[in-house]
């Protein structure tokens, strides 16, 4: 279960806003073909390395259910929250290093792609106002998370984000994670990295370096 905990936590910045506002008729959930992911709806691809294991639309339910659990614990009122929040969020796709499960000597590196609507959330003006909702989000969670001072922003493919570091420690273990968020066609874009070191960091901001957006 820690090995699985370990493999979920990137699940666990989605469900900010409480409206039902859902997704537009053209959403797209976006696909992958030759190691490229693509999506029509944010205009963009983003290259996976080969080798990387892209998680199926089943596993990434399992493991969203699973981040849900970590960051509501016992509290009903956070439970319902992140119930109500469904409608609202796509987690897009998420690619490890190795297969889930696999053991190895490091964290197991992953990137994640998820994004929610924020069409009646009108403070929300760029990625840096989703990512202080998501601090005051994991704040409240019963998710070990600690924050650091690092902020900034990064453009990848032509399109800013702003980004946030942030540690988060399950059973012992130390997870580094850097939240990344835009605004595209009125939802918080966000890309989510997690690793063991700075050497994997920095393999993992190359893949998001392959960001194209038309």
């Amino acid at each position: 279960m820690k090995y699985l905990k370990l493999t979920i936590i990137c699940f666990l910045a989605v469900g900010l806003t409480q409206c039902k506002t859902g997704k537009p008729d053209n959403f797209d959930y976006g696909s992958i073909k030759d190691n490229t992911y693509t999506n029509a709806f944010f205009a963009m691809s983003m290259d996976i390395p080969e080798g990387w294991a892209v998680q199926s639309e089943e596993a990434m339910k399992q493991m969203t259910e699973l981040g849900k659990e970590m960051a509501a614990g016992d509290d009903q009122f956070m439970k319902a929250k992140l119930k109500v929040s469904e409608i609202n969020t796509a987690n897009l796709i998420s690619a490890f290093e190795f297969e889930v499960g696999t053991p190895t000597l490091d964290f197991n590196s992953n990137v994640t792609l998820v994004a929610e609507n924020m069409v009646l959330a009108p403070g929300v003006k760029r990625g840096s106002d989703y990512l202080k909702l998501t601090k005051q989000f994991l704040e409240q969670s019963q998710a070990d998370y600690s924050f650091t001072e690092v902020t900034g922003e990064e453009t990848f493919g032509g399109q800013t984000f702003d980004y946030m570091d942030v540690v988060l420690r399950v059973q012992g273990t130390e997870v580094n994670q850097r939240f990344y968020s835009t605004i595209i066609n009125g939802f918080s874009f966000n890309a989510i990295i997690s690793y063991g070191t700075d050497d994997k960091k920095e393999e993992l901001i190359e893949i998001l370096e392959s960001m194209e957006f038309s």
